[in-house]
C-alpha cells in the first residue's frame, strides 16, 4: 500500500505552468536502411553509428517546441540533420510519454550500385516523428528525455550518372538528451 501512495504522489506532480527553457545535449545510435542491389558481398546496410546533438526545448504546460543539431559517426564533421518539432506530453505527470512531429534538413551519404561502391551525398527537407519518455518533468533545473524518432526524407535520389544510383532512405533514432 505505501507503494501506491507514492506512486500516486510522483504521477500528481506538480508540473509547472510557466514557460521553461532548456538547452542540452544527446546521445543515441542512427541507422539508415539498406540499398537494393544485388552484389557478391550482399546489400548490406546504410551508414549507422553513434549520433551525437545539441537540443533546445521550449516548455508550456503539457506542450513543447524543439530544435535538435545531430552529428553522426558515419558523417562528416557537418551536421546529419537540423530538425524543430512540436509536441505533447501525454500525461500530466512527473514522468510522461509524449508524440512529437516536425521538419528539417537530412543530409544522407548513400553508396550505389557499383562495386567497390561510390559515396553519394543526398540532402534536403524531411518530415520526422517522434515518441518518447521524459521527466522528471517537475523539476525546473533540468530532465531526461529517452525518445525514438524516424525521419523521412522527402528530397528525390541523388543522381549518379553511369552508375545504378542508390536510394534516399528512411533514417531511424533512438537515444538519451540531458536538458538542463
Amino acid at each position: 500500500m505505501p507503494g501506491l501512495v507514492a506512486v500516486f504522489f510522483v504521477l500528481a506532480a506538480d508540473i509547472p505552468k510557466t514557460p521553461q527553457f532548456f538547452f542540452g545535449a544527446g546521445v543515441g545510435w542512427a541507422h539508415a536502411g539498406s540499398q537494393d542491389f544485388p552484389s557478391c558481398c550482399g546489400t548490406g546496410s546504410g551508414p549507422d553509428g553513434l549520433a551525437l546533438s545539441l537540443e533546445a526545448q521550449i516548455e508550456y504546460g503539457r506542450f513543447f517546441a524543439a530544435a535538435s543539431l545531430v552529428f553522426a559517426q558515419n558523417l562528416t564533421t557537418e551536421p546529419g540533420m537540423v530538425t524543430g518539432r512540436l509536441g505533447v506530453y501525454l500525461l500530466n505527470a512527473t514522468f510522461s510519454p509524449y508524440l512529437a512531429a516536425g521538419a528539417g534538413f537530412l543530409r544522407e551519404t548513400l553508396l550505389d550500385g557499383d562495386a567497390p561502391p561510390n559515396a553519394i551525398e543526398a540532402s534536403g527537407a524531411a518530415v520526422l516523428a517522434e515518441a518518447g519518455l521524459s521527466g522528471p518533468r517537475s523539476w525546473r533545473a533540468g530532465r531526461v528525455n529517452a525518445y525514438f524518432q524516424v525521419l523521412q526524407p522527402l528530397f528525390d535520389d541523388p543522381a549518379s550518372p553511369g552508375h545504378t544510383p542508390p536510394s534516399t532512405k528512411t533514417c531511424l533514432l533512438t537515444g538519451i538528451r540531458l536538458f538542463y
